[in-house]
């Protein structure tokens, strides 16, 4: 899908063309379109990602922006991790 580097790709050019500006006019009217950009395509951006639940732990839609890494932050998963190795040793 080609949305995940759309975001990227537009800010990238938006940050181009501010340094690139021949006068200050482009210049603030880049500026004004990069704030823009990131007000309206961040948000949009994680609310596509995001794989809304009902509570029992399945979605009830597929998100719009797949991903293949897990959708809580690092440290929960490093700790369920540790837990369930601690686990399996102490069942052997």
């Amino acid at each position: 899908m080609i949305l995940p580097w759309l975001l990227p790709m537009a800010m990238l050019v938006a940050v181009l063309a501010v340094a690139l500006a021949p006068n200050w006019l482009i210049g603030i009217l880049g500026f004004v379109a990069l704030t823009l950009l990131g007000y309206v395509g961040v948000p949009l951006y994680w609310r596509l990602r995001q794989d809304p639940g009902d509570g029992n732990g399945e979605s009830q839609q597929p998100a719009l922006i797949s991903s293949t890494h897990s959708r809580l932050p690092w440290p929960t998963v490093a700790i369920r991790r540790l837990r369930r190795v601690r686990a399996q040793r102490l069942r052997r």
